[in-house]
């Protein structure tokens, strides 16, 4: 990727996650042509994403995945080519799409600031996931006309922004969920498999749900995918997120993070490990990010815990 402005806007750059897990990784080699300058980066099994925050400039590139740009702010002017030398000049409003098909050339030139998400989604992964969905392994994007707005991109987009600048919080599965629902949406809109018939819903009973259960209880320190969970559910991936917050009463990332979290607590209570060992085995990033969840969900810090559970007991501080 070719920039002739890669410093950030003055007072836009962006930091990048204070914490996360191991399923996340902060330098994907998708989006390596992205300049670190520009703003955080992470990817998932299901794809990678950039928040970028740059000053006016131009870029010229072939994409080496699936590139999808959703605005964060406007763009009055905006010059884009895409597999044509001919350039189209438009007004792009905030939530406006872009694609970018793998290995198509696409040149875009812009006069002011700008902040948008960058999605970036392998080909055999997105494929797979067309398979999974609409029994169609064969598909083809189709990029939307310049300046389109695209409103449920745009909120899938800000919550994986919200995610990213409260790192804090940064939970493995919600990140790849996040991707999962973006690559969706790119189907079912923007590609050739749109309108394509969906395999029925499976009712799952429960000891089918048990499988997905115990998989998260035994796997609780390990990287999980909403694709492995649902696989283990024999449901695909849109399905699976559906029936799984229709059983349960929450999202998988959410029963993820209360598994883990009960699991710390545990712990905390019951062994003299160091905290930075249960962080660990309870599938968080560091002490610090285990503190964090647990400061915000049980409003109690893993030190307090174990302080408080001295005193019960009579044993020194």
């Amino acid at each position: 990727m070719r920039d002739d402005n890669s410093n950030p806007a003055d007072g836009a750059a962006m930091s990048g996650p204070a914490a996360g897990t191991p399923i996340i990784h902060t330098h994907p080699e998708i989006l390596a042509a992205v300049p670190d300058s520009w703003g955080p980066k992470l990817a998932t099994p299901g794809g990678a994403v950039a928040l970028t925050s740059i000053g006016p400039g131009e870029i010229a590139f072939s994409a080496p995945a699936h590139f999808a740009i959703v605005l964060f702010t406007p763009q009055p002017s905006r010059e884009t080519a895409l597999a044509t030398d001919r350039v189209d000049i438009t007004s792009a409003p905030i939530g406006t799409l872009e694609i970018m098909p793998a290995a198509v050339d696409f040149k875009a030139r812009w006069p002011i600031a700008k902040k948008n998400a960058l999605f970036a989604l392998q080909p055999a992964t997105l494929a797979g996931l067309a398979a999974s969905e609409f029994d169609k392994a064969d598909l083809e994007l189709q990029p939307p006309k310049p300046g389109t707005i695209d409103r449920q991109a745009l909120k899938i987009a800000s919550l994986m922004r919200e995610a990213l600048v409260n790192g804090g919080a940064l939970n493995d599965l919600y990140v790849d969920s996040l991707v999962t629902l973006f690559s969706l949406h790119l189907l079912r809109s923007y590609s050739s498999v749109r309108g394509a018939g969906t395999p029925s819903h499976v009712r799952r009973l429960p000891r089918e749900w048990r499988r997905v259960v115990d998989f998260m209880h035994d796997r609780l320190a390990e990287p999980i995918s909403i694709a492995t969970l649902a696989a283990v559910a024999g449901l695909s991936p849109s399905h699976f997120l559906h029936a799984f917050s229709a059983t349960f009463g929450r999202s998988p990332y959410k029963y993820l993070l209360d598994l883990r979290v009960a699991h710390a607590e545990r712990l905390v209570v019951e062994t003299q490990l160091p905290l930075t060992a249960i962080a660990e085995a309870s599938g968080f990033s560091g002490q610090s990010h285990l503190t964090t969840i647990m400061r915000r969900y049980k409003s109690v810090t893993p030190g307090q815990l174990r302080r408080l559970k001295r005193r019960i007991d009579g044993s020194p501080a």
